[in-house]
C-alpha cells in the first residue's frame, strides 16, 4: 500500500489547506488501487450514517515521483465519443429534468407556481434565532440544512452556464425555470448577507438535522443560524458568495437590470469582506468542519471571486487582483517553485482549475494558457502531462473520487466544454476536451456498462432509491424501509455513482449514501454541461407528470377485538389505528378525529347506548352523536396529539373502544363495519370509518355515499421505474401488541362511562439488551498514514431475528476511534464497543447493517482478529 502522511501545508500553501505527501511507488499488484486515491481532491472521511454527514475532503499533493508513477497503472480512457458521432442522448429532455430537481429542493413558503406536487411549505421561522428572515433557499441534499459554501458554488455554476449557454436553456424551454430557481437561491443569499461584513454560512445544526429521516415539511427541530463577520471571517465562503452574486448579476442583467444591480452591490461588499478579513470559515463555525470544510484554502476562491467581479463590472482592478493571487493557488508540492496544481476538477471547494481557465480566457496570456493546458493534458491527453494521467474506469468515467463520482465527472465536463468553446486553445486540445465532455455526460445518462442512468427519471432504466428523505416518502424514520420503494420520482437528480473506477453501482440502498446521495452541487455541473450540449445537439423535453397520492394518506385500520352479550345487553369492541402516512405533501395531523357509524336498533333510545375505552392514545373520551335518523356515530377525538410520518409510534395512534347496547345488536349491519377485520391481530383498512382533520373530511365514506376510497396496495420492487410512483402499503410494518379481551359477562345495565381495561397496554420500548446471536463481521480499512477509515458490516447469519445488538472487539495496537457513525461508539483502552441506533437495531435472519468510524494510529494498523455480537463470537468475512 502507498504510505501517506496527513499534515498541514507549508508556508507556500494557503492557510487551512491539508496535504498528503505520496512517495514513489511501483506498479506492483499491491499498488493497483492507489491511483484511485491520487487526485487533487480526494475525500477520505466516511460520512456518518447516524447523522448523514457531508463528506470531508483532503488535498493530495503529488511529489514528482508519484505523479510519474500514476501512469504505470492508470487505465486509458475508453469509448470516447467524437464530435462526429451520432448523439443518441436527448439532452434537452435531460436538461429539463435537471432544472426541475432544483424546484424539488426549494424550502420555505412555496409559490403558487410550485411544480412539485409532493412538496409543501417548510421551515417558516428560519433565522428567527438571529433576528433575521432566512425563510426560503434550497435544501442542500437529501437533508434539509442550508449550507452557503456549496450553495454559492451551485448558484455560480448555474449562472455561468446561463451566461454562456442561454441558447441551450431556451432550446429546451427551460430559461424561465432556470432563472426562477436562480432567483430563488439569490433571494435567499441576499437575506443571508444582511450587512457588508456579515454572512450567514449555515442554517440548522447538521447533527440535529440528520437525526430524523423524514420530509422537510415535518422537521421541527430548533434551527440555529451560523454566520461569519468582521470579528471572525471566512474568506473562502465569502469570496465564493461574491462570485455567485457577480455571476448572477450577469445572468439577470438583460431581463431585470435593477435586480442585477442589487446583486452586484452584494458581490462587491462580500469580496471586500473576504479579502480584508481573511480566515478559514470553519474556524469560526466549527460545526461545519465535518460537513463542508475548506481543504483547498481560500486563495482559489479569492481568485475566482475577483474574476467574476471583473466580468460583471469591467473594473480592471479585479483582474489585476486575480493575477496577483495566481501564484498563491494550490501547488503540486510544498515548494513555492512547484507548479500550480493541475490534477483535479472544479467543485464546491476548489476553484483552481476554473480560475486558471478564466485567467487564460480573459487575458490570453501564455502563462495561464500553459497552466490550463496542463490540466487538459492530464485529463484527456494520450500521454497525460509528464506521464501523469487522470484515472478512468473501463467504461469511460473519469474518476476523481469515491464520493459523488458522477458529480466530479460532470463538473469536469462542463469546464472542458467551456475550454473547448473559448477559442483560446489549440484545435486538437479543444476537440479532445469537447469529446471528453460528451463522453462524461453520456456516461451519466446511461451510456455505461450497466446501461443505467444516474440522472433520475431519464431513460428507461435509472436509479430508483436516492438518498433523499422527501423523495422516499417515509413514515418509519428508516432510510431503507417503510416503504422499501420510493413514493416519489426525484426527476433530474444526479446520483453519486460508482465508488470505485470500476463502473459498478451495486445493490440500490438509500443508506449507502456514498453512492446514492444527491445534492444541489451534484446537479450544477451536469445542468451546465447539458445546456451546452442541448445548444449543439438539441433534443425534445418530455413532460414531467404530476404525481397523485399512491393511496389514502390518513385513514383508520380496524379489527374486531370482541363481541359480547349479557343479561339484556350486548356490545362490540373495535381496535382502531389512526395512521398518517402523508406524502403529497408530508404533513402532521394535529386535529385528527374519526367516526364509526352504527345503527340504533328499533326500540332503543340513544341515552341507552354508551361507549367506553379501555385504552387510547388520544386524550379525549369517545362520544356518541346522531348523524341522521337512526344513524349515530362514535367520535374518537385525537386533537392535541400530533400524528406524523416521522417514525414508530409517531405515525399511528391506537384506540380500543366498546359500544354497549341495552339489548341485542347486529354490528355487521352497521355502516362502518365494512372493511373491519375479524382477526384481532390484523387490522384492515376501514373505508367507512371517516377521518377528519379539524372539520375537513380527509378519508372515508359517510353513510349512504358511494365508496370512493380505494384500498392501498403494497409497494413491489421494480427493475425499471414506472412513469408514476408505485403505491405503498398502509399496513404497519410492526403492530402494537394486544392481549385477548377478558370474557367476563357484561352487566345487565348499560355500561359505565369508564370500564376496566380489556387488554394490556401496548408497549413499544425496545428491550434493554439483545439476545445472543449467530453473526459474521466484515472489517476493512482505508489507511492514510496516521489516520484511517474503518468500514464494518455486521450480518445476522442465524435463524432468529436480532433485536438490539452490541458489537465488541479489541485493537492490537494504539488505534483510537475518533469519529463514528451508524452506531454509538465507545472505547476503553484497546476495547471498542458499538451499539445500535434506533433505526438499525433490528436484524432479520440474513440481514446486515453497515457501520464505521474514523481512527488514528501510529506504527501498524492491524485488523482486529475477533468480534462478538451480544456476547456471541462472530465469524470473519
Amino acid at each position: 500500500m502507498v504510505a501517506a502522511s496527513l499534515g498541514r501545508s507549508g508556508p507556500s500553501h494557503p492557510p487551512g489547506s491539508e496535504s498528503i505527501h505520496i512517495p514513489l511507488f511501483s506498479g506492483s499488484a499491491a499498488c493497483v488501487r492507489a491511483p484511485v486515491w491520487i487526485s487533487a481532491h480526494q475525500e477520505f472521511a466516511m460520512k456518518s450514517l447516524s447523522s448523514f454527514r457531508k463528506h470531508r475532503k483532503a488535498r493530495v499533493v503529488l511529489t514528482a515521483a508519484a505523479v510519474v508513477a500514476t501512469a504505470v497503472v492508470t487505465p486509458v480512457i475508453g469509448r470516447l465519443a467524437t464530435a462526429d458521432a451520432a448523439i443518441s442522448a436527448n439532452y434537452a429532455d435531460a436538461l429539463s429534468k435537471a432544472v426541475w430537481f432544483y424546484d424539488a429542493q426549494r424550502l420555505g413558503k412555496l409559490p403558487a407556481t410550485n411544480r412539485v406536487s409532493w412538496r409543501g411549505d417548510s421551515f417558516l421561522t428560519d433565522g428567527a434565532d438571529a433576528g433575521l428572515d432566512l425563510v426560503g433557499g434550497f435544501a442542500d441534499a437529501g437533508d434539509t440544512i442550508k449550507a452557503t459554501f456549496p450553495l454559492a458554488h451551485t448558484l455560480t455554476t448555474l449562472a455561468w452556464s446561463y451566461v454562456d449557454n442561454s441558447a441551450g436553456y431556451s432550446a429546451a424551454g427551460q430559461s424561465n425555470h432556470l432563472l426562477s430557481n436562480l432567483r430563488w437561491g439569490m433571494d435567499w443569499m441576499i437575506k443571508a448577507h444582511p450587512s457588508a461584513n456579515k454572512l450567514v454560512v449555515e442554517v440548522g445544526d447538521p447533527n440535529e438535522d440528520h437525526k430524523l429521516w423524514a420530509a422537510a415539511e415535518l422537521q421541527t427541530y430548533p434551527r440555529k443560524t451560523y454566520f461569519i463577520d468582521s470579528s471572525c471571517g471566512g474568506s473562502e465562503v465569502a469570496a465564493s458568495s461574491a462570485a455567485a452574486f457577480a455571476s448572477a448579476s450577469l445572468a439577470f442583467k438583460a431581463s431585470d437590470p435593477t435586480y442585477a444591480a442589487t446583486l452586484l452591490t452584494h458581490a462587491k461588499q462580500l469580496y471586500t469582506f473576504a479579502d480584508t478579513v481573511r480566515g478559514k470559515y470553519t474556524n469560526c463555525v466549527p460545526v461545519m468542519s465535518a460537513f463542508y470544510d475548506s481543504w483547498s484554502g481560500y486563495y482559489d476562491e479569492l481568485t475566482w471571486g475577483a474574476l467574476w467581479l471583473y466580468q460583471a463590472t469591467g473594473d480592471s482592478s479585479y483582474l489585476t487582483k486575480a493575477k496577483s493571487l495566481y501564484t498563491s493557488l494550490p501547488k503540486t508540492g510544498q515548494s513555492s517553485s512547484d507548479p500550480i496544481a493541475y490534477a483535479g476538477t472544479y467543485d464546491w471547494d476548489d476553484k483552481t482549475q476554473a480560475s486558471i481557465f478564466l485567467l487564460a480566457k480573459l487575458t490570453r496570456e501564455q502563462t495561464y494558457i500553459d497552466a490550463a493546458n496542463r490540466w487538459a493534458d492530464w485529463l484527456t491527453g494520450p500521454n497525460g502531462y509528464n506521464g501523469a494521467k487522470a484515472t478512468y474506469s473501463p467504461g469511460g468515467q473519469v474518476f476523481h473520487g469515491a464520493w459523488g463520482s458522477n458529480r466530479y465527472a460532470a463538473n469536469s465536463a462542463m469546464l472542458a466544454l467551456a475550454y473547448a468553446d473559448s477559442g483560446v486553445f489549440d484545435a486538437t486540445r479543444a476537440t479532445r476536451m469537447h469529446d471528453f465532455a460528451v463522453r462524461q455526460v453520456n456516461y451519466v445518462l446511461g451510456d455505461n456498462p450497466l446501461s443505467l442512468s444516474y440522472l433520475i427519471g431519464y431513460g428507461s432504466k435509472y436509479i430508483q432509491m436516492p438518498h433523499h428523505r422527501g423523495a422516499h416518502g417515509p413514515w418509519g424514520n428508516n432510510p431503507d424501509q417503510d416503504p422499501v420503494n420510493n413514493r416519489h420520482i426525484l426527476y433530474g437528480a444526479v446520483v453519486g455513482g460508482p465508488t470505485s473506477a470500476n463502473d459498478q453501482y451495486g445493490t440500490e440502498k438509500r443508506s449507502d449514501f456514498q453512492k446514492s446521495e444527491v445534492a444541489i452541487d451534484y446537479n450544477a455541473g451536469m445542468t451546465g454541461a447539458l445546456a451546452r450540449l442541448t445548444k449543439e445537439y438539441g433534443g425534445t423535453p418530455s413532460a414531467i407528470p404530476t404525481e397523485t397520492p399512491d393511496g389514502p394518506e390518513m385513514y383508520v385500520l380496524a379489527s374486531l377485538n370482541q363481541v359480547g352479550t349479557g343479561t339484556g345487553t350486548s356490545f362490540f369492541e373495535i381496535k382502531a389505528l389512526l395512521q398518517n402516512k402523508s406524502a403529497w405533501p408530508a404533513r402532521p395531523l394535529k386535529n385528527g378525529s374519526y367516526r364509526y357509524y352504527f345503527t340504533l336498533d328499533p326500540g332503543y333510545s340513544a341515552s341507552q347506548v354508551s361507549v367506553t375505552s379501555a385504552y387510547s392514545q388520544c386524550p379525549t373520551a369517545p362520544t356518541i352523536s346522531q348523524y341522521s335518523g337512526n344513524i349515530y356515530y362514535v367520535t374518537i377525538n385525537c386533537t392535541g396529539v400530533t400524528i406524523a410520518p416521522t417514525g414508530q409510534p409517531d405515525f399511528t395512534k391506537e384506540t380500543q373502544f366498546r359500544v354497549i347496547f341495552p339489548g341485542p345488536h347486529d354490528h355487521t349491519r352497521d355502516w362502518s363495519w365494512a372493511g373491519v377485520s375479524t382477526t384481532q391481530s390484523s387490522p384492515a383498512l376501514a373505508g367507512n370509518i371517516q377521518v377528519f382533520d379539524g372539520t375537513t373530511a380527509v378519508y372515508g365514506n359517510a353513510p349512504g355515499t358511494t365508496p370512493t376510497s380505494a384500498a392501498p396496495t403494497t409497494v413491489v420492487p421494480t427493475t425499471t421505474r414506472p412513469t408514476t410512483a408505485p403505491p405503498t402499503s398502509v399496513v404497519p410494518t410492526t403492530s402494537q401488541p394486544t392481549t385477548a379481551v377478558p370474557t367476563t359477562a357484561v352487566p345487565t345495565t348499560a355500561g359505565p362511562t369508564t370500564a376496566a381495561p380489556t387488554t394490556t397496554r401496548p408497549t413499544t420500548g425496545a428491550p434493554t439488551s439483545g439476545p445472543s446471536a449467530t453473526c459474521k463481521v466484515t472489517y476493512s480499512t482505508n489507511d492514510w498514514g496516521s489516520g484511517f477509515t474503518a468500514a464494518v458490516t455486521v450480518a445476522n447469519t442465524g435463524t432468529a431475528a436480532i433485536s438490539n445488538w452490541t458489537l465488541k472487539f479489541s485493537f492490537s495496537g494504539n488505534q483510537q476511534v475518533t469519529q463514528g457513525w451508524s452506531a454509538t461508539w465507545s472505547q476503553s483502552g484497546t476495547a471498542v464497543t458499538a451499539t445500535n441506533l434506533s433505526w438499525n437495531g433490528s436484524l432479520a435472519p440474513g440481514a446486515s447493517t453497515s457501520i464505521g468510524f474514523n481512527g488514528s494510529y501510529s506504527g501498524s494498523n492491524a485488523k482486529p482478529t475477533s468480534f462478538t455480537l451480544n456476547g456471541s463470537a462472530c465469524s470473519l468475512g
